[in-house]
């Protein structure tokens, strides 16, 4: 069994730079969630309880969760390097525009500097645009679309992937990454048709209106890993995903 291991290095595109922002220390506001040192500090949320009994439970959960979003971030691409060193492994992927053939990422974020919703995306040709303002209520076309793919998906089991039988050079690859305000922080990891659910909880959350939200202090026996599978992989999802971002970007 070979054990997974991104390198941020080796990633070609936008999903590198979205994980390194996990380790960035340039935000300068915090929003603490919890506070492992002090038991007595007063939480703004009770952590969730996750259901990862079904995907049925599960989907209706994140749906209804919505409102206690504090960012999302998705990109879509294919693997088009695989290299082991030992027990190691480095996957290198290279972006594919899915979204109405324009955008291969997205991330929206809610500054705790002045209150508001930024987002900002990855144009085909262009590169990253700026961070504009936006209304939270306007993604909920997301949310619902995000919970019918999920309840879809079956087979759910906890455990992590220890193995590459599944991942190969053109393998696609759909990441959604969700943070919430009781410190949950939650990642899909699609390859093809088997999904690879991340669940952790955070300590602390960051952002400004440049700064991607940043998620601090996960401890290791605070997070848990999920595996399922799907036979359409994330099609409600794009096709919301699509038409948002180009209500968007033709609003500019």
């Amino acid at each position: 069994m070979i054990r997974l291991k991104l390198s941020k290095n080796k990633q070609k595109f936008v999903i590198g730079i979205f994980i390194a922002i996990l380790c960035s220390s340039s935000a300068t506001a915090s929003y603490f969630i919890c506070d492992f040192l002090n038991p007595d500090f007063a939480f703004p949320l009770s952590p969730f309880e996750w259901d990862f009994s079904s995907t049925v439970k599960l989907s209706v959960q994140m749906e209804e969760r919505s409102k206690h979003l504090l960012s999302v971030s998705v990109f879509t691409g294919t693997i088009d390097e695989i290299r082991i060193d030992g027990k190691y492994v480095a996957i290198s992927t290279a972006p594919v525009y899915l979204f109405n053939d324009t955008f291969c990422a997205f991330r929206t974020w809610y500054n705790i500097l002045d209150g508001e919703w930024y987002l900002d995306y990855q144009e085909k040709g262009i590169g990253t645009s700026l961070p504009i303002i936006i209304q939270p209520n306007n993604l909920t076309s997301l949310h619902i679309a995000l919970s019918k793919d999920i309840s879809a998906m079956y087979n759910i089991t906890e455990g992590s992937f220890n193995n590459l039988d599944y991942i190969e050079i053109g393998t696609f690859h759909y990441w959604i990454w969700h943070i919430y305000e009781d410190g949950t922080n939650i990642i899909f990891d699609l390859y093809d048709n088997i999904v690879s659910i991340h669940y952790s909880i955070i300590r602390e959350y960051q952002s400004t209106d440049h700064t991607f939200g940043v998620a601090k202090g996960s401890l290791r026996k605070n997070r848990w890993e999920y595996m399922c599978y799907t036979d359409e992989i994330m099609q409600n999802y794009t096709l919301a995903a699509s038409e948002y971002l180009m209500s968007l970007y033709l609003q500019q």
